[in-house]
Order: C-alpha cells, then structure tokens, then sequence
C-alpha cells in the first residue's frame, strides 16, 4: 500500500498530461492541459498554443485564440490551463491577431496568523 501511495505522489508530482482537441462547434475547439505542483500558467498555455497550431497546420488551418485560463501549480494544487481556439482558413476575415490573452482576475490572499494572535 505504500509503495501504490508513492507512485501516486509521484505521478503527481512530475506528470503532466493533456486531453484530446475536442471540438466545440463549427469551426471552435477545446483544449486542456495539467501539469504538474510545479508548472506554472505561462509554460502550459505555450504548449497548448503549440499543439493547436499543429492541429490546424496538419489540416492547412490558421489557428485562431479565442480565450485561455488556467492556475499555477502549487502544494497540493496541479497546474492547468484551457485554450478555446478557432480552426479557420489562412483567408478568413476571423484571422486577424488576438488582443492580448488576460489571466483571470482571481486574487488569491494567504494570511497567517502567529500562535497567540487574536482572530
């Protein structure tokens, strides 16, 4: 039984895996990926933005961004990120650049308080 526990800490600790590109509608698609405690937003999304360019150059398609969203990995927390894209022709009026693609805008507050403190 502990051995089957540390492989799992293990597993999720360094592995990362990613979905298959689901398709949302006609020309829109889903991708998404986990990482690992130690992956952070930015690194998962090159590589979501990587695979769905192979997806779209495979079939002659520009790739469009849509949205992305996503966390950074953490103590207890794995890393993951969304990108929703379209799979459009090189001459598509849709193909024009993205506006700069925005995190959330979750904050997220850690307060410690000293043995002692007053809550």
């Amino acid at each position: 039984m502990k051995k089957l526990s540390a492989l799992f800490l293990i597993a999720m600790v360094f592995c990362g895996c990613s979905s298959p590109i689901s398709k949302m509608g006609k020309d829109t698609y889903l991708i998404s990926r986990r990482g690992s405690m130690f992956s952070t937003v930015g690194s998962l999304r090159i590589k979501c933005l990587k695979e769905a360019n192979r997806f779209c150059d495979k079939r002659g398609l520009a790739m469009v961004a849509v949205s992305t969203s996503g966390r950074n990995g953490a103590a207890g927390v794995v890393g993951s990120c969304e990108l929703v894209f379209l799979a459009v022709p090189p001459d598509d009026p849709r193909n024009v650049p993205p506006d700069v693609l925005k995190d959330s805008d979750e904050i997220i507050e850690y307060r410690q308080r000293r043995l002692g403190d007053k809550p």
